[in-house]
């Protein structure tokens, strides 16, 4: 079985049996994705602001990184210009940005509960500077067209009650087809 996600000018590949050509996976890739030997993605730049205190603030940019081997992903968010000393929520989504402020949140499991073992948490609180990070870990590895968004939220994750979405990145996931 083949496995690939790519990057906003980078494609890295990795495969169970061998290599294939660039956006080509065989047909047993079109359902769950199982396990993946090794594969590391990232993106990073300006996120798109949702909230106007946000925008007037100057907005916020960063980078998202994941990493899948075997049955599990890594991911790392790293958040710079924000406000200062604030905790902010970080899910990822089903949808680019552009549509529906990312849809709705990505779940490995569609059919049960909003949890850090079911979605990819990346909560992160800033510094005195605006600077912060998010790291999570999670025991399965991302369907391929499965996320394409991070949206950062009001609030924590782990809160409860995550609040607005105030910002958004496109995740690379989406790049896996």
């Amino acid at each position: 079985m083949k496995t690939q996600l790519g990057i906003l000018g980078l494609v890295i590949a990795t495969s169970l049996g061998s290599f294939g050509c660039a956006g080509e996976l065989d047909d047993s890739a079109e359902g769950a994705v199982d396990s993946v030997e090794a594969a590391e993605v990232g993106v990073g730049g300006e996120f798109t602001i949702f909230a106007d205190a946000l925008r007037a603030a100057g907005g916020v940019a960063g980078q998202v990184e994941s990493s899948a081997f075997g049955h599990t992903t890594t991911s790392d968010l790293s958040i710079r210009r924000a406000p200062a000393n604030k905790n902010w929520g970080a899910i990822a989504h089903v949808d680019r940005c552009s549509e529906n402020q990312g849809g709705a949140r990505y779940r490995n499991d569609p059919n049960a509960g909003s949890t850090a073992q079911n979605e990819i948490w990346l909560d992160v609180r800033t510094d005195a500077h605006g600077r912060g990070t998010g790291h999570s870990v999670v025991n399965f590895v991302v369907r391929p067209q499965g996320a394409k968004s991070l949206v950062l939220y009001q609030n924590p994750a782990a809160s409860g009650n995550v609040g607005a979405r105030i910002a958004c990145i496109d995740f690379p996931w989406d790049q896996a087809d």
